[in-house]
């Protein structure tokens, strides 16, 4: 295991002094001020496969925790940055692949391989319906086709 999955397993066995907060879920899942990312955000954004697998089979990170600004999940930070391994060890612990941002971005709108976008509709994507050629996100863009 890489140090960034030691590190988070040793932030977890520390204790805190807000008894709200010795609830390990609130931990896992609670959001930088600035970014808005939890630990599972960060590590799909920074391709850390190992916290990203401590973070789904120890703990309950919630694969659907949205950021504050963007509303990103997990997945559309994996999907934008091309982590093809992350993206698919989401999606098989349950990652909705049609989740929408606050742009009605699906992540196959963040697409930027084929074996993703294959990924992705594997696992319910659509490439059609939210993201069809005609109906364009509030940034005008529309999903890879």
């Amino acid at each position: 295991m890489d140090g960034y999955a030691d590190l988070v397993d040793d932030l977890l066995a520390f204790p805190s002094e807000n008894k709200e907060k010795d609830d390990p879920s609130f931990a896992i899942n609670a959001r930088d001020s600035k970014s808005g990312r939890s630990l599972l955000h960060e590590a799909c954004a920074r391709g850390q496969m190992e916290v990203v697998k401590f973070l789904l089979q120890k703990t309950d990170a919630d694969l659907m925790l949205r950021t504050m600004l963007g509303r990103c999940t997990p997945l559309h930070l994996a999907v934008t940055n091309n982590f093809r391994p992350i993206v698919f060890l989401l999606l098989s612990h349950g990652a909705d692949a049609s989740s929408h941002d606050r742009f009605a971005c699906s992540p196959m709108h963040y697409v930027k391989s084929l074996s993703v976008a294959k990924l992705l509709v594997q696992y319910g994507g659509k490439v059609l319906d939210h993201n069809a050629v005609s109906q364009r996100d509030v940034t005008g863009g529309v999903s890879m086709h």
